[in-house]
């Protein structure tokens, strides 16, 4: 895994989230969330502690603290109406450079992001003896 594990992934996706949160709502993200991104150690798979694993340690924190974000995440996005898909938006990137594009499509990435490192997590899922979920957006659909 590009985060070394399961937990350090989920941690990974869990501060992107709250990332994110900030810029939809128009706040700056907070330093300390964004030096996550900034820390060499970002991808490593040795044996040294690695930063993305100790953000949330403990694991059914970590669970409650993803769920949390995710409905935040859901709140946000219920709040923008159709018509403000197609407008403008403009952030901040963490290197300071500007970028500005539909909302549409920020939220695309917002979502391909986290559908990438949850299929990363599920693929692990058979080293366990456990079936990986479907993630699939087309039978999400049918089911809703």
């Amino acid at each position: 895994l590009c985060f070394r594990s399961i937990h350090g992934t989920l941690n990974h996706l869990h501060l992107a989230d709250i990332n994110w949160s900030f810029r939809l709502q128009g706040q700056p993200v907070e330093p300390s969330i964004m030096a996550y991104w900034r820390k060499a150690d970002g991808y490593s798979q040795g044996d040294a502690p690695l930063h993305w694993e100790e953000y949330v340690k403990d694991r059914k924190e970590l669970k409650l603290k993803v769920c949390e974000q995710a409905q935040l995440l859901i709140d946000i996005v219920d709040q923008f109406s159709n018509s403000q898909l197609s407008e403008p938006f403009s952030l901040t990137l963490g290197s300071g450079a500007k970028a500005t594009m539909p909302l549409a499509d920020v939220l695309m990435h917002v979502f391909n992001h986290g559908t990438h490192h949850r299929g990363q997590i599920s693929a692990v899922f058979p080293k366990f003896g456990l079936s990986p979920p479907v993630l699939d957006y087309f039978y999400y659909c049918m089911m809703t």
